[in-house]
């Protein structure tokens, strides 16, 4: 069933060979569990009726990628590409110089330059970083009523991101130089942790389908994420004491010079993370007794012609955003689809 929008009348469509579910993350979930496709408990506490059992759909595998700004105010800076919406004339120079020869600040994007790190890159704490990690015990950061196939596809998870951690690889922090350092105006770092260990969940409350799904990110919820983030502080620090970026005159704003110790990061990092708009994780693509909800043809488990098609079925966040892998997902899709031998023309 569906509407259109702005129009009160219900749909009905029938599929004769199968159905594709591509609504996204958050929506994918909550269009299955509306269904009768996800955790019973969930389902009978809404009097909907269940047809799969299905524990891991309500669940972030991978939880939204955190970040968070400290910023920086800098003074000696003439122009910077922000100033191309507020100072006609030097945009219309900008201008004139990318179409003479394609230079100039108009070939600018939003940030002045990105980079994705190793974990004992940015920290000589790795080493303790991962024993700490190691030392957890299976779901002891999960929800607390998490069943016990989410609980042991975590205990996977868990071992993977360890190897990843460890290796020189993998990146395991986003480090983005924001542009828009006008003369005295703030000029925020970001940080983004590319393979945080927190995990979060998206379920419905309503039986109502325009209703918004619950989106707890439970950001944080593993202490490990926050440490990470106050090596990632540190690591900002030293890279603005580098002559290049001291000839800029820069000014820490936020945390701050007087925040120093460990817990006064750490509690930096609790007040202002965000999210990267990062989801991956609710329909995963993974074995069923570990919290799976797709396998690896992208059928929903316990049918037989429900496919989903979009980030939800990543099990894990790459080290990267997500808008490539997710064309890759497509691509593979209509290869899986034609290859079923069903006829669709």
């Amino acid at each position: 069933k569906y509407v259109k929008p702005r129009d009160a009348i219900k749909y009905i469509a029938k599929a004769k060979k199968e159905v594709i579910i591509s609504a996204g993350t958050v929506h994918t979930p909550q269009i299955l569990q509306l269904s009768g496709i996800g955790q019973k408990s969930l389902l009978e506490k809404l009097g909907i009726r269940t047809l799969i059992d299905l524990p891991g759909c309500p669940m972030f595998f991978s939880m939204i990628q955190h970040e968070a700004n400290p910023e920086q105010s800098v003074d000696n800076v003439e122009h910077s590409p922000s100033d191309l919406f507020t100072n006609a004339t030097w945009d219309a120079e900008c201008k004139a110089l990318f179409y003479s020869s394609r230079e100039g600040p108009w070939t600018a994007s939003s940030p002045n330059s990105v980079a994705f790190l190793p974990l004992s890159t940015y920290t000589d704490r790795a080493e303790a970083l991962l024993g700490a990690y190691t030392a957890q015990e299976p779901g002891q950061y999960l929800r607390s009523d998490s069943e016990p196939v989410v609980i042991a596809g975590f205990q996977k998870h868990h071992q993977i991101l360890l190897n990843r951690l460890a290796s020189t690889h993998t990146a395991a922090m986003e480090f983005i130089w924001l542009t828009g350092a006008i003369r005295g105006v703030k000029m925020p770092l970001s940080f983004s942790i590319a393979h945080p260990l927190s995990r979060g969940f998206i379920e419905i409350n309503s039986t109502d389908p325009f209703a918004p799904p619950i989106v707890d990110q439970r950001t944080g919820s593993n202490p490990v994420d926050l440490n990470l983030f106050a090596e990632a502080y540190r690591f900002g620090r030293r890279l603005v004491q580098t002559p290049a970026i001291q000839e800029l005159v820069p000014t820490e704003l936020k945390p701050g010079p007087s925040v120093q110790t460990d817990e006064e990061l750490l509690g930096f990092a609790r007040d202002s993370l965000s999210t990267m708009f990062h989801p991956v994780g609710t329909s995963a693509m993974q074995p069923r007794e570990i919290g799976g909800v797709v396998d690896y043809n992208l059928i929903v488990y316990g049918t037989r012609n429900l496919r989903v098609v979009d980030a939800s079925i990543m099990p894990l966040i790459p080290g990267t955003h997500l808008q490539s892998t997710v064309y890759a997902i497509g691509e593979k899709a209509a290869d899986i689809i034609k290859a079923s031998g069903k006829d669709y023309y």
